[in-house]
């Protein structure tokens, strides 16, 4: 399949996931399905984050690029379909400094953890 061709279906495909799934059953969209037994505000947003993570893990692999061009559509579609809505929400700036000051700690350590996946990828994995 052409790589052109197959990052845009990739891309679109989150976004027409999301916002069809909103039209037909936006009752189901009513409470947050990842996050919840754990607490956290987790959005696609999130998993397309995840999802440019492990592109990048890929690239150092050096896997196929048609797996590559999939992970890196999918990842993109997650994050855009979100970020006009992210950039629409109003918000307090003094709670957002305090939630990032509380945040050092899990931060920190989400930073560690992926860079031992990168390393551990790289060395164990290629």
């Amino acid at each position: 399949m052409n790589p052109l061709l197959l990052f845009v279906i990739s891309f679109l495909i989150p976004f027409l996931f999301f916002r069809i799934g909103f039209i037909i059953f936006p009752g189901a969209f009513k409470e947050r399905v990842f996050g919840l037994s754990f607490g956290y505000n987790l959005h696609h947003l999130h998993l397309g984050f995840l999802l440019f993570f492990i592109a990048g893990v890929m690239v150092l692999l050096d896997t196929s690029k048609t797996s590559l061009l999939i992970v890196l559509g999918l990842g993109l579609g997650l994050i855009i379909d979100e970020f006009t809505c992210f950039t629409l929400m109003r918000s307090e700036r003094k709670e957002e400094l305090m939630v990032y000051r509380k945040s050092l700690k899990s931060t920190s350590i989400l930073f560690l953890v992926l860079v031992l996946v990168i390393i551990l990828s790289y060395y164990f994995l290629k």
